[in-house]
């Protein structure tokens, strides 16, 4: 899991450094949501995943 909470804030000079952390940041959490909870994804149904999330 990657938590906001452990950014690297030296990392962040600038707003868009930020952005992107935040964006990386939350594509690896959801993808770790959708690793622990495959019984939210019966048949193709995205909307499971979308309540996990």
């Amino acid at each position: 899991d990657r938590n906001l909470e452990y950014l690297n804030n030296n990392n962040t000079a600038t707003t868009h450094d930020l952005l992107g952390n935040v964006l990386v940041t939350a594509k690896y959490e959801g993808a770790s949501i959708v690793a622990k909870h495959p019984h939210k994804d019966i048949n193709g149904n995205k909307s499971g995943i979308c309540t996990a999330l």
